[in-house]
């Protein structure tokens, strides 16, 4: 799926909103940034407010969360089963 382009961006994030509605899957959204306030304007600019769960953390690519995972680029996808 294309993100290079916020238009493309927004067409992605508007699929998998219709995806996770109809899949019964959530999305969470783990954001690299190191500035709340650029993260939480993002969110509201680029309409990424239809997803219930954003999380931050701002210690970025040396985070638990960039490293427990092995995230090195970004965006970076999982589908992870909630079962497990």
């Amino acid at each position: 799926m294309d993100m290079g382009t916020f238009d493309s961006y927004l067409e992605a994030s508007q699929f998998i909103a219709a995806t996770e509605k109809r899949q019964g899957f959530e999305i969470y959204s783990l954001s690299l940034d190191q500035s709340k306030s650029a993260w939480l304007k993002a969110i509201q600019d680029d309409n990424l407010d239809i997803w219930k769960y954003h999380v931050i953390d701002l210690q970025g690519w040396y985070g638990k969360g960039a490293q427990k995972y092995g995230i090195k680029q970004i965006p970076y996808n999982f589908l992870i089963d909630k079962k497990i």
